[in-house]
């Protein structure tokens, strides 16, 4: 227990933590320094150390708190206990202006409260806040741990900031330090990322570290930045990060912080380093068809049913789509959703249908966004994409398609899978979300010339049709017949079969894909390809009992052959 302090000094009530002052003191007078002593080691004013040691209702910044540490010689569990008095005074270091070697009063200061407003509709989602949930942990054992670090990445539109901004209000009661928040706007329609230093620079200010004790330099600043946030317990919300590059020097130290990252880019630097991944999926039909009632009220949706499942499908789980239209709907309460599903329908795309002038809501200029940051190469694989007539594509297949060698045509995928262009839906097999794949076709419209988009689905119909005949000749060991193709001149990259399972297996993961090329090039009276394609496909759908599918191949077989 803490003695009463002499000279007036400020006192700690038996079963109580001891105050601030009683720390400084006692830890003073331990190390044997008079109150002058420690005020030079310190580099505080002695006036400013005694109002602290009498208990004047001031809270000393935190970097003069690491000067007392420093000067007291105490180790990091003390200087814990000494940050934790301090958090526990009334007031904060005045936000402008303040100088120890003033007698002026600090003026009040709240708490960082920082958090942007919560959005006003919020569905589903309840599998990622139960793992974000997951991640709150007692004070105790934060103390031990360090921060965590959450990574919520997902493509534009997808709901990250909402969720990131709805789960930490739910929570901010649990920092009881307070909560900060920044846009580094790694994704933005005009302004240019923000830079890290700038971020800190802000949150130190938000913690009341006048501009004039903030060091020039960058390494200097994020080294405050982690001394002054040491032992506090803060939620910091880091918003629409471009690269791991822009996270690191915001990140607290040993600290007692939860830090959530929202991002497009998946940051596998930061998952690397410890970092918790929470890759966010569209909504289901519905949470779609929630969020829509959530906004315009449930006799609206279930007054047109119909009509607002096909604006949920049309949305495709994305809930800044979902949202666009809702809005709409919302400025015109007496028109029905059926209006709006019909100028869906008259619509050349449903992009045409969510776009709007405000560029932060608009879907097209909220995936260009994304786009923009791609290189060269990875921006016409994204193009060349959305002519692919499947739902899914193998790497091989991507890579014929483009003219690539594989290894290539791999890393590239790559590069839009971290930027969330497209999505991986099993280990090797890539897919476009379906607004993401209109976008992809019309920069294909504008961007590739007819020569190129032509090109590029004989690639791909060559690179299919040479590996079915591979694998039609595995399946029935007769020999296939050769057809007017050069691999090598057109850079399709057929994949090897050289057994009966890879046959099969190849059937299995392709045929679907098989199935809209064979209907592809019936309607374009491609009659040679057709021929080969649907007679390879044909002997699978046999042997693996797809009978319906089967009777519509050999169908528009012997259409073709008539």
């Amino acid at each position: 227990m803490y003695e009463e302090p002499r000279n007036g000094a400020s006192v700690s009530p038996a079963g109580e933590e001891p105050s601030l002052g009683v720390l400084i003191r006692t830890w003073r007078e331990q190390a044997l320094l008079t109150q002058e002593e420690l005020a030079k080691r310190s580099g505080l004013n002695p006036r400013t150390l005694r109002r602290l040691e009498h208990g004047e209702p001031h809270r000393p910044r935190g970097s003069s708190l690491l000067a007392l540490a420093e000067a007291l010689g105490l180790d990091p569990r003390k200087h814990k206990q000494l940050v934790a008095a301090s958090l526990r005074s009334h007031t904060h270091p005045r936000a402008r202006g303040f100088k120890d070697d003033t007698d002026a009063p600090a003026p009040a200061m709240t708490m960082p409260r920082q958090l942007p407003p919560g959005p006003a509709h919020f569905v589903g989602r309840s599998k990622e806040l139960r793992t974000l949930d997951g991640m709150l942990t007692t004070d105790e054992q934060i103390m031990r741990t360090g921060p965590k670090v959450v990574v919520i990445a997902g493509c534009a539109g997808i709901g990250k900031t909402a969720l990131a901004v709805h789960w930490a209000h739910l929570v901010a009661d649990r920092f009881h330090d307070g909560q900060l928040y920044v846009n580094l706007r790694g994704f933005a329609p005009s302004a240019e990322p923000a830079d890290p230093a700038e971020a800190i620079r802000s949150f130190l200010g938000a913690l009341g570290v006048v501009p004039q004790q903030i060091p020039a330099g960058a390494d200097a600043q994020a080294a405050l930045w982690r001394s002054v946030v040491n032992g506090m317990r803060l939620l910091i919300v880091v918003d629409n990060a471009l690269d791991a590059g822009q996270v690191r020097p915001l990140l607290p130290g040993g600290s007692g912080c939860l830090v959530i990252v929202t991002s497009r880019n998946q940051l596998p630097g930061l998952v690397a380093a410890g970092a918790s991944p929470l890759v966010l999926e569209p909504l289901s039909n519905g949470d779609s068809l929630r969020l829509l009632a959530e906004r315009l009220g449930a006799a609206r949706v279930v007054a047109a049913q119909k009509a607002a499942k096909e604006i949920a499908a049309g949305c495709a789980g994305l809930p800044l789509a979902l949202s666009v239209v809702a809005a709409r709907a919302s400025i015109h309460p007496d028109f029905s959703l059926d209006d709006f599903a019909v100028e869906a329908d008259a619509a050349s795309s449903w992009l045409d249908v969510l776009s709007c002038e405000d560029p932060f809501a608009d879907v097209r200029s909220a995936f260009s966004w994304s786009y923009r940051t791609l290189g060269a190469a990875a921006a016409r694989m994204f193009r060349l994409l959305g002519m692919h007539p499947a739902p899914d594509i193998g790497v091989p297949a991507a890579a014929s398609m483009c003219g690539l060698p594989v290894r290539q045509a791999r890393a590239l995928l790559a590069e839009l899978h971290r930027a969330h262009l497209i999505a991986e839906s099993v280990p090797g097999r890539y897919q476009l979300h379906d607004l993401m794949r209109a976008y992809a076709v019309e920069l294909a419209a504008a961007q590739e010339s007819r020569t190129e988009r032509h090109q590029a689905e004989r690639r791909i119909f060559d690179h299919y049709l040479l590996t079915s005949l591979a694998a039609s000749h595995q399946l029935t060991g007769l020999p296939h017949d050769s057809i007017p193709v050069d691999p090598l001149a057109l850079n399709v990259r057929p994949e090897s079969i050289a057994t009966y399972q890879q046959a099969m297996e190849w059937y299995q993961r392709e045929h679907r894909t098989l199935l809209a090329l064979v209907d592809h090039a019936r309607d374009n009276g491609d009659d040679c390809r057709l021929d080969r394609l649907a007679r390879g496909l044909a002997d699978y759908l046999d042997r693996g009992r797809h009978w319906q599918e089967w009777r519509l191949v050999e169908h528009g077989h012997r259409a073709t052959s008539t």
